[in-house]
């Protein structure tokens, strides 16, 4: 048996500790589950345990999965038993699935992103590395995302948009056009700030 950290310190990080505790209960993987600093040196993190994040900043996330890139197999796939994940689907390493999300079919999420609850993913999405796709939103058919983006709550992106590495696409948004990389989006339709 192996412990897990869960690295960050706040609300986000305590919720992704109970989905681990939930999961571990029948399968007992884990003896010990720890939230840790997300500022403690990489070096500590390097010894026999697995590793979750817990930030909600996509920038947060993207930096520790740079820096601790080599030890991709210690991020294991945080999955609810109340989603509904299509089997064609591919999640990377370190992606955590909340309750009640829907990943449909063809969909692709990159390493270390984290679709909260009650998030939907229509067939053939595509969302990059670290990103974090808030509770009840929506992307439909289609849609790829780039890496480090956040989808506010309640956002909906339609069918066949691109929204650029490092967008934020604000809470109830409505993107009916392509979000450019690093803008900030919101409204209906949403428009950059």
């Amino acid at each position: 048996m192996t412990w897990l950290a869960v690295l960050g310190g706040g609300g986000h990080a305590r919720e992704i500790a109970a989905l681990a505790g939930l999961l571990n209960v029948p399968s007992r993987r884990w003896s010990e589950i720890d939230l840790i600093d997300e500022a403690a040196e990489p070096d500590a993190l390097r010894g026999t345990g697995d590793l979750a994040l817990g930030m909600g900043s996509p920038r947060s996330r993207q930096g520790l999965l740079s820096c601790l890139a080599q030890m991709e197999s210690r991020w294991p796939t945080l999955v609810h038993p109340r989603a509904v994940v299509d089997a064609s689907a591919v999640l990377g390493a370190g992606v955590t699935v909340q309750a009640n999300c829907v990943v449909s079919t063809g969909v692709v999420v990159g390493a270390g992103t984290h679709l909260n609850y009650t998030a939907t993913l229509g067939h053939d999405v595509v969302v990059g590395k670290a990103c974090l796709v808030n509770p009840g939103a929506n992307l439909s058919g289609g849609v790829w995302v780039g890496d480090g983006v956040l989808v506010g709550a309640g956002a909906v992106v339609l069918e066949g948009r691109r929204v650029g590495a490092g967008a934020r696409v604000g809470a109830g948004a409505v993107v009916t056009h392509d979000v450019a990389p690093g803008a900030t989006v919101v409204g209906v339709p949403a428009r950059e700030r």
